[in-house]
């Protein structure tokens, strides 16, 4: 296993696991997130700057998968329902099918 594709399986793994004791183990759950998101002008930033670099995200993940012939759209429909696990499984396994 080279050096960066285990920087990115243990970044994924670590992050997959901090989501979900996020989403499971707290209080309350993940379930009422919606309707948690404070209207307070920080939290609403936080989010737009979050909106806007996922974005980025997606647009070089979609010229990233077309370039490889792959498609991209599994990954962009995740991006909002799953956050940055989304592209990150994407690298993940970018590296994983690449030849040695």
């Amino acid at each position: 296993m080279n050096r960066k594709l285990a920087v990115l399986a243990t970044l994924w793994l670590l992050f997959l696991v901090y989501t979900a004791w996020v989403a499971l183990a707290r209080d309350p759950p993940l379930l009422s997130y919606p309707t948690r998101i404070s209207v307070r002008s920080w939290n609403a930033q936080i989010l737009a700057d979050l909106a806007i670099a996922l974005g980025l995200v997606c647009t070089w993940l979609i010229r990233d998968a077309h370039q490889r012939g792959k498609r991209a759209w599994p990954w962009v429909l995740a991006t909002p329902v799953v956050g940055s696990l989304a592209p990150l499984l994407y690298l993940l396994l970018r590296e994983l099918r690449k030849p040695s």
